[in-house]
């Protein structure tokens, strides 16, 4: 009998920057239908509208009344029956009016760590777009601007009130306060991904016990206005 290995594939969203990307893992048993929710979940988008995946020159997804028809099951698909080789690559597409395309890539295969629960996000940089927020250019154009914006000038305030708080502590001599003062100005604005929330949310998607989930919505960084 063979041992259980795990899968791990690189996505990202195509026409995004700077470059929005989950790094995920699933054992080879699961479905294709399994990597469709992993990729639902870990971008916090809710599974809506319809997609299909490309491997190999061939589109396999779920079929929709009144959508696209596709043969086959993809609950019945195990990742293993496609023997991806090492960096290969599909996509995967969702929302068709909006047309959002994902770039996988298969990065990895490694025995299952028994310690672990699968699926899991073990990597990742920025929240995801609305789903419904018009594609990749249209966030584009829309959103990031407005975004990078706001970002700035949050995280301007917040250094200056942390400057502030400190001129104001009178047990801090010169050296203490310009090591500290350097330590604050060198922060960087910490990425809005949340990889423990996507594996909370991949729990609840999987049903796994586990901590109720933290909010993956998109809180106010878009506007809804568009």
């Amino acid at each position: 009998m063979e041992a259980p290995v795990v899968y791990r594939f690189h996505i990202a969203l195509r026409g995004v920057d700077p470059k929005i990307w989950r790094g995920v893992e699933l054992t080879a048993g699961s479905s294709l239908a399994d990597l469709q929710r992993v990729i639902q979940t870990s971008l916090g988008w809710s599974d809506e509208y319809q997609h299909r995946f490309c491997i190999r020159n061939h589109y396999m997804g779920a079929s929709r009344p009144g959508g696209l028809l596709f043969c086959g099951d993809p609950e019945e698909m195990p990742l293993s029956r496609f023997a991806f080789r090492l960096n290969e690559r599909f996509t995967y597409e969702y929302n068709f009016y909006d047309a959002w395309l994902l770039d996988i890539r298969f990065e990895a295969e490694h025995p299952l760590d028994p310690k672990r629960r699968y699926p899991r996000c073990v990597a990742g940089a920025r929240r995801a777009p609305p789903e419904d927020s018009g594609g990749a250019e249209s966030f584009m154009d829309r959103y990031v601007p407005e975004l990078l914006g706001a970002r700035k000038a949050r995280h301007v305030d917040r250094q200056l009130r942390d400057i502030a708080d400190l001129l104001r502590d009178t047990a801090l001599d010169d050296a203490s306060f310009r090591t500290r003062s350097r330590a604050i100005l060198s922060r960087r604005l910490q990425s809005e991904f949340d990889r423990q929330a996507t594996n909370d949310a991949l729990d609840i998607a999987f049903s796994r016990p586990g901590r109720q989930p933290k909010e993956l919505g998109h809180g106010d960084s878009y506007s809804s206005d568009h």
